[in-house]
């Protein structure tokens, strides 16, 4: 696999973001890179995205993945860093710890998996089948499989349109690649390795990364500083990054405490 090519924003303590498949770093955290950057130094990669090409015939492995984001981190002179993983993300952020644990100073997983279930592998198999009729296109098949009925009706008009375009935004050149990889993954193994303290957010009514996903590692994983799953109700995954900003501030923090919250937006 090709190096891996990353953006940096910002100076202080590291904090890998890790996008989803066929997005950007921008696409996927919006404004909460610029605000994270005020107070950390900001990593974002994902191998077939932005500058980190791949071959037509590449096959993406996740240990290999793991292994260049923490070189990334230390080549950006970050030793130990927090990590968060969106959709995609997730398991690429667990697989990451699990295998640096002296490097890692939280985990974060924002609707995020352990391995693909039936109702994932069938969403990105018809994300693989419908590449490339246009976002719009895409965007609307995408929440037609990633919401349910109960969270679609409680978004207005305005927003939802904005999230076809925001998940159906144009796809990388090697999106199909990352949804193999998508398909492939499963770091349910690695979640018995993760000792830095965790936060698990997912939507409860989420049908792409439903929230009980990783609920197991939250009551029985080994972090030291515990692992504790948040559910925002009322909402999926495509909503809740509708929302994005309010993500910033438990991306930059340990989570502390034993308490199991629920957001409510």
């Amino acid at each position: 696999m090709s190096k891996l090519a990353f953006e940096v924003q910002g100076r202080g303590p590291g904090l890998m973001l890790v996008h989803g498949t066929g997005s950007t770093p921008a696409g996927t955290w919006g404004p909460c890179i610029a605000e994270l950057a005020a107070s950390h130094t900001v990593l974002a990669a994902l191998p077939g995205s932005g500058d980190s090409a791949l071959p037509d015939d590449a096959e993406l492995n996740t240990g290999e993945i793991a292994s260049q984001m923490a070189d990334v981190a230390a080549e950006a002179g970050r030793d130990r860093f927090a990590i968060a993983g969106a959709s995609l993300g997730g398991p690429i952020a667990v697989k990451v710890a699990a295998m640096f644990p002296e490097r890692i100073t939280h985990l974060v997983s924002v609707c995020g998996f352990a391995r693909p279930r039936a109702g994932l592998r069938l969403r990105q198999e018809i994300y693989r089948d419908v590449l490339p009729p246009g976002a719009a296109s895409v965007g609307r098949v995408l929440l037609l499989f990633g919401l349910t009925e109960e969270a679609a009706a409680q978004i207005p008009e305005e927003m939802f349109q904005d999230m076809i375009g925001l998940v159906g935004s144009s796809p990388s050149p090697r999106t199909r690649q990352q949804i193999a990889l998508t398909l492939a993954i499963d770091v349910e193994a690695d979640l018995a390795l993760v000792w830095a303290p965790s936060l698990i957010i997912a939507g409860v009514l989420d049908r792409t990364g439903p929230f009980n996903g990783l609920i197991r590692h939250a009551a029985t994983g080994p972090a030291e500083g515990g692992c504790h799953p948040i559910g925002v109700t009322g909402m999926g995954e495509s909503s809740l990054f509708g929302r994005r900003l309010w993500f910033a501030p438990v991306l930059g923090t340990a989570p502390e405490g034993t308490r199991i919250p629920v957001m409510h937006l």
